[in-house]
């Protein structure tokens, strides 16, 4: 089941694909905690979320150069606004192992990947932050 939204800020795609990636961010981050965690569980298999395939799937194909864009100066014009669907999935590694018990997590990697997975989700917040800031500026003035 995707993640349904609809809001007057889904007319700006860059605002709906910086909330999809701190989503699949998150997801991944949950993904990559469970590993963790499991880690000394035998017979665990670790989890990932791809994510990335599906922020490009939300986010639509890109007008060509000869096509034309919509602009409007009401937002009425378009209705209640756009509706983007997010559908991350969680898939679970069975074919690799690490150790004789079954176990497939590899410590090491899972740290790194949540590091990588920190970064991620921290610079898209920061970009999240800057769009919410320019609404907030053009508003006041």
């Amino acid at each position: 089941m995707g993640i349904q939204r609809l809001s007057i800020f889904s007319l700006n795609p860059t605002i709906d694909s910086l909330k999809n990636a701190l989503e699949g961010a998150s997801l991944t981050h949950d993904a990559i905690a469970s590993n963790v965690v499991n880690s000394q569980t035998p017979n665990y298999h670790r989890v990932d979320v791809s994510f990335k395939e599906a922020l490009a799937e939300a986010s639509g194909d890109p007008a060509t150069s000869d096509e034309l864009t919509l602009a409007t100066d009401n937002v009425a014009d378009f209705g209640q606004g756009t509706t983007s669907t997010f559908s991350p999935t969680v898939t679970t590694d069975e074919n690799s192992t690490v150790r004789a018990d079954g176990n497939n997590v590899d410590i090491d990697q899972e740290m790194a990947k949540m590091s990588m997975n920190a970064d991620y989700g921290s610079t898209s917040a920061q970009f999240l932050k800057n769009q919410y800031a320019m609404y907030r500026q053009v508003i006041q003035e």
